[in-house]
Formats: structure tokens, sequence, C-alpha cells
């Protein structure tokens, strides 16, 4: 799955075009290097996400190990939380 992809769906990110914008411009990363909205997403990744533009210095507002990796383009409300667990940070992806 498209990393763009699994951060809508998990919510970390409330819209795919934010998510594929938020890799652009280098506020996401994978296991420590800077990810394109293209890349596929499997269990164990580490995600880091900084919010709104934050220098590369910035501490990412959430920083999470990706458990399941969804095979439908759908996941309940209920359901996002068991695609990953929280390491640091803190996201509800209902702000």
């Amino acid at each position: 799955m498209r990393l763009d992809l699994f951060l809508k769906l998990s919510g970390l990110i409330r819209r795919r075009s934010d998510s594929h914008e938020a890799c652009l411009s280098g506020n996401v990363t994978v296991n420590g290097a800077r990810a394109r909205p293209g890349r596929q997403v499997r269990v164990d990744d580490v995600i880091a996400v900084r919010r709104g533009g934050g220098e590369p210095t910035q501490k990412p507002a959430a920083v999470v190990r990706v458990r399941s990796v969804p095979s439908t383009s759908q996941v309940s409300r209920a359901d996002r939380k068991a695609l990953y667990e929280i390491l640091d940070g803190f996201t509800d992806g209902d702000d």
C-alpha cells in the first residue's frame, strides 16, 4: 500500500492530498529516511510525521510502527488504531 494512502487510512493525516504534500515537503520519514508518497508501506516500518511545514530538526508530532497494512482502501474508525502503535508523540487522528 502506498504511504500517502496508509497515512490517510490510519488517520495520522486527514486527507490523502495532505499526506501526499507532507511526503513531498519532507515532513514524513520512514525508517529514518525521507519518503515519497508512492513508497510501499510494510509491517514494522517506523513512520515519523511532522505537522505543517516543520523544520527538519523539529521533533515529529507522531512516531508510529506499522502493525498491519490494510488490504482494502477503506478502514473503519474503530479499526484505525490497529494499523499502528504509537512509539513517540500522540495523535488520535481526529484533530
